[in-house]
């Protein structure tokens, strides 16, 4: 599941550690993706692929080793990069959903 934090992001506290937690969230539990103008910049299964994308195939790679993985690597940097926000969501027949 894929865990999106929108608006303002808070401290808490959870099982003794502080974490932020965003005003809303949107869990994806499907297959999604973002785009660019031409091209897909991430896909949720970006988690199972190094974050060398050129590296030879390695049965025991962790994929679960935080920003061990190029969906993280390439979240970070969208991050790093954009200044994002959600402005609509719009939603089509087949479930999916672009955001503006």
């Amino acid at each position: 599941m894929e865990c999106l934090k929108f608006g303002t992001l808070l401290e808490t506290n959870k099982s003794g550690q502080q974490i932020q937690v965003g005003e809303f969230a949107l869990h994806l539990q499907c297959p999604w993706r973002f785009t660019g103008e031409t091209k897909i910049l991430i896909g949720s299964l970006d988690l199972f692929e190094p974050v060398d994308e050129n590296a030879e195939y390695d049965e025991h790679f962790d994929w679960d080793k935080p920003n061990g993985n190029l969906r993280d690597f390439k979240l970070q940097e969208l991050i790093k990069t954009q200044s994002l926000s959600a402005i609509s969501v719009v939603a089509d027949t087949f479930g999916g959903t672009r955001t503006q």
